[in-house]
């Protein structure tokens, strides 16, 4: 047997540093069987270089009557297997078999009286792809007796690779102890692997981006407005006292007794209803629906006195009341808290939140955080549907995703790309459209998961 040949051819130790995890870490898995690996110790950003799994493929090809091809075919002619495809992390490849009964010419070598078996690329994505083969025969037995290996990377169609002399005539016919003709077929066996590709992943377990701060003149500020200080707890006092109060407050039961000229003041939805002929200004009363009591409480401490306690447990729900009633410094305030709380299990919830109060520091720093950790998005349960039923900001995502430097993307991937937009285009802002959740979450998972910034 002769070697693998191409067709045209013819054939320090040093000081350590330790460092103590906080919680274990590294592969992180979920209910649905997705994972994303990270080092094992906590940090603020982190990468992680690994390998995709070997792709292993065989294909089998069986010729009867070979005996009499031996005699009949001549040297040089040969039979060709149909084409075989194999996909390689998620590309498809196409390759195929030629068998030469009586041996492949060469000039200067005599094949008669040989069997040659090689292999082609029969498409351009088998072109230029590392892998190693090899192929042999399967006996009467079934067992297999592999007749040569190698590694190979096709530059062109033109030529294939294999085994000028893989088995001669004269082993076929009398070695009994192999029994490579079981009833006069020649059974062929080509076994391929192709290495896994190396993948470098990253993202934040916090964002790392800043966020502008707004104040008076548009920036936002750790602190209330001026005027913080003795004069704001007696206003503080007039809410709980509720002396000289012109109007009641009422939410989930509770009734907080309060001041049009305070109210009206800070809120310019308060105000409209104060000053225009409304049932407000009628009544002398505001029921306030869809907000808890607890928080619309909050809300009011905000409005007399300018701060609010343990904010950072309470920004959620204070940020919808701001938005509603348009006070635009403690929903800047709310909106400062959850951006410095924002990680890789909220981003979704927070997205979505950011979406509906229509934020200005909030929702840029979720979609820039969730682009930069998509990879790890995807494996969070229910992340197309959080996704996919608010069509708006689906499509803001996608608007940064396609605003970062491009890399190169197979053809298959820009299918996903035009199928997820195909599947979501008719879709309503918060009526989820079933089938386009189905079919463009698959889409968009694929597309996440090849195009995220790793």
């Amino acid at each position: 047997m002769s070697a693998a040949a191409p067709s045209g051819s013819g054939g320090g130790a040093g000081g350590a540093i330790s460092l103590a995890a906080t919680s274990p870490r590294g592969t992180k898995r979920t209910t649905s069987g997705s994972q994303i690996k990270k080092p094992p110790v906590e940090a603020t950003a982190w990468c992680y270089t690994g390998t995709k799994e070997d792709t292993n493929f065989s294909f089998a090809w069986t010729i009867e009557n070979f005996g009499r091809k031996m005699e009949i075919y001549k040297n040089g002619e040969c039979l060709t297997s149909d084409t075989f495809k194999v996909e390689v992390e998620g590309v498809e490849t196409a390759w195929k078999l030629e068998c030469f009964p009586n041996g492949k010419q060469k000039i200067g070598e005599d094949t008669a009286g040989a069997v040659s078996v090689f292999l082609y690329p029969a498409n351009g994505a088998a072109i230029n792809r590392q892998f190693s083969f090899a192929i042999g025969f399967v006996n009467e037995e079934c067992s297999r007796v592999m007749k040569g290996k190698g590694d190979h990377c096709f530059k062109d169609n033109q030529n294939g690779w294999g085994w000028l002399k893989l088995v001669t005539h004269q082993t076929l016919r009398f070695a009994n102890g192999d029994k490579l003709l079981p009833n006069d077929c020649l059974n062929i066996l080509c076994v391929m692997k192709f290495r896994g590709s190396e993948v470098t992943m990253s993202g934040t377990s916090r964002p790392t981006s800043t966020f502008p701060s707004f104040g008076e003149s548009g920036s936002c500020v750790a602190r209330t407005e001026e005027g913080e200080g003795e004069d704001e707890n007696g206003m503080l006092d007039l809410l709980h006292t509720g002396e000289l109060a012109d109007v009641d407050v009422t939410a989930a039961g509770r009734v907080f007794r309060c001041h049009k000229a305070i109210l009206g003041a800070k809120s310019p939805v308060l105000k409209a209803a104060f000053v225009h002929n409304m049932v407000e200004k009628a009544t002398g009363k505001i029921n306030i629906d869809g907000i808890e009591s607890n928080t619309v409480e909050d809300m009011l401490k905000y409005i007399y006195g300018g701060k609010i306690e343990n904010l950072e447990d309470k920004a959620s729900k204070l940020l919808a009341a701001a938005d509603q009633y348009d006070l635009k410094y403690l929903k800047k305030r709310c909106e400062e808290v959850l951006c410095k709380s924002l990680n890789i299990s909220n981003c979704l919830d927070y997205l979505v939140l950011a979406d509906m109060h229509s934020t200005d520091i909030l929702k840029p720093l979720v979609i820039r955080f969730v682009v930069e950790n998509s990879r790890e998005v995807v494996t969070q349960d229910n992340w197309k549907e959080k996704l996919m039923t608010f069509t708006d900001v689906f499509a803001e995502v996608f608007n940064e995703l396609a605003s970062q430097p491009p890399r190169k993307k197979s053809r298959g991937e820009s299918e996903d790309w035009r199928l997820s937009v195909a599947t979501t285009g008719g879709a309503s802002r918060g009526s989820p459209n079933q089938s386009g959740v189905s079919r463009g979450g698959q889409a968009l998972e694929a597309y996440f998961r090849n195009n995220s910034l790793m």
